[in-house]
């Protein structure tokens, strides 16, 4: 699978329980709603990276390279 098709498959999977917005994808990006993040999923998000320290320490070395990046 593509990686931009295997992100959507992500996406939606995401949508209703942690994201509202994105639907099922077949909106055309630059009329759709902007992807909102639901106030639960940071919870959710942060309960199962406290179980899974390896995922957090690829989140964390992520952040760091993306703060680094001049612009």
């Amino acid at each position: 699978m593509c990686p931009r098709n295997a992100f959507r498959a992500v996406l939606r999977e995401m949508e209703g329980s942690c994201i509202e917005g994105f639907g099922d994808g077949s909106a055309i990006v630059m009329e759709a709603e902007p992807i909102m993040i639901l106030a639960r999923a940071d919870e959710a998000a942060a309960s199962l990276l406290a179980r899974d320290s390896a995922t957090e320490a690829r989140i964390d070395r992520v952040m760091a390279l993306v703060n680094i990046v001049p612009g």
